[in-house]
């Protein structure tokens, strides 16, 4: 049983309303397009990832990707984004220097799902193999690590979603090894095993989304009645070593859509909008979504001083989410190749939202897509990877991965002489 697609629904008013801040300049763009628009120039800005040396940065240009194509907007951006994560695709997975990193795999194969292409054929790599070899006996997914296994359940869920993405089967064993990590109040532990069970907004928000797609309905109720009873009045939603925060909202607001709980998603995307840069703040931080209230205050109050940082590439791209209403497993690259730049107007309206109709004009963006994804189609929905096989099948694991197999594949990337820069992919996930 797969839940009804007509529960995957934002209010039209959540989309329409303009981006604005306190004071009389006011955006006239949509809150999702003003986002794309920020990640679509920070990439272009960057060379086509997001421009940082900041170890996490590559995780979060992987997850700005998704959000672009989530947006439909900025879309020859976002493939040549695409493009420059195929292209350094060893460097990608290889998170502060460890060998392989089982959540930076998921999150790429998820990220060409989304716009596109086949993580079965890259670089003569079959990444969705890569992935299953990665699982272990006992179900639970492994980073290849000679120094130990940094994996947590975050990376788990992240790892499901990815085979049910690609239409591969998830085992028993894995869902059982997730399960085994759901405390009593119905969220999931970060950590797996951990004596004490406190759970985490962000692992929780994502699990949702698997048992959403996998017609797991009583699971789904259940870690959304925590997700529910953790929002606050803002409307945002905390993390386990952070406070109320726009990612951890992002991924929470999703799981609200899927599970009908329109209220609270309404909420979540208010406090997101309540969190973005506009016409206020300096252009380079417009559309922008910031971390947190403390960060957004503290950029505001530099003036024309304020530059974006991680904390802004993470609350963007997880943010946006809570904007779209669109979860990892349906977002699929749709819309305008073009960038939209942010139209700003004068109003005497002091008001933190306006539902005026949007403005925007076009620009193109400021590179273009290269030739391994400029195939890429423009289906506004995708079906087929929502409704793939059924989930209680073992044909994903090979009982536990053999290191010399695995890091013979991983020397298969290396082999085409894909490089890069030292990436980290683990960005958001302590939230």
């Amino acid at each position: 049983m797969k839940m009804p697609r007509s529960l995957i629904v934002i209010p039209t008013s959540m989309l329409a309303a303009a981006v604005a801040t306190s004071g009389t300049a006011q955006a006239q763009t949509p809150p999702a397009t003003a986002a794309a628009t920020f990640i679509a120039t920070q990439f272009a800005t960057g060379g086509d990832h997001f421009p940082t040396s900041d170890p996490r940065g590559y995780g979060y240009t992987t997850q700005g990707v998704i959000a672009l194509a989530s947006a439909g907007t900025a879309q020859a951006q976002m493939r040549a984004a695409a493009d420059h994560l195929i292209a350094s695709t060893r460097e990608t997975f290889r998170p502060y220097g460890l060998p392989f990193s089982v959540m930076a795999l998921a999150q790429h194969i998820v990220m060409l799902k989304a716009v596109g292409l086949d993580p079965r054929a890259q670089h003569g790599v079959d990444q969705v193999a890569l992935l299953q070899g990665l699982e272990y006996p006992e179900g639970r997914f492994h980073d290849l690590n000679p120094n130990g296994n940094y994996a947590q359940t975050y990376d788990q869920v992240w790892s499901m979603l990815a085979l049910r993405r690609a239409g591969a089967p998830v085992s028993t064993k894995a869902v059982n090894h997730l399960m085994g990590q759901q405390c009593a109040d119905g969220g999931f532990r970060l950590e797996p095993d951990a004596p004490d069970c406190v759970s985490d907004a962000n692992t929780t928000a994502l699990a949702a989304q698997f048992f959403a797609a996998t017609g797991r309905s009583a699971d789904l109720t259940k870690t959304v009645d925590f997700l529910a009873a953790a929002q606050d009045s803002t409307g945002g939603v905390p993390g386990t070593t952070t406070g109320v925060n726009t990612a951890t909202t992002g991924l929470a607001a999703v799981a609200f859509t899927l599970a009908g709980r329109s209220d609270n998603a309404a909420r979540a995307a208010a406090y997101v909008r309540s969190l973005q840069f506009g016409c206020s703040a300096p252009p380079a931080m417009r559309g922008a979504i910031a971390t947190d209230k403390t960060s957004f205050d503290a950029q505001m109050a530099k003036g024309a001083a304020a530059t974006p940082t991680v904390g802004e590439y993470e609350g963007t791209s997880l943010g946006i989410h809570a904007l779209t209403g669109q979860g990892l497993l349906e977002v699929s690259a749709h819309g305008a190749d073009q960038t939209i730049a942010i139209a700003c107007a004068t109003s005497t309206s002091n008001t933190a939202s306006s539902t005026s109709t949007a403005s925007a004009t076009s620009q193109t963006s400021a590179t273009s897509g290269t030739a391994s994804s400029t195939g890429t189609g423009s289906a506004s929905t995708s079906t087929s990877d929502v409704t793939g096989p059924p989930v209680v099948t073992d044909g994903g694991s090979s009982g536990g991965a053999d290191p010399a197999v695995l890091m013979l594949a991983a020397g298969g990337l290396a082999v085409v002489g894909i490089g890069g820069a030292a990436a980290g992919v683990r960005g958001g996930r302590r939230r």
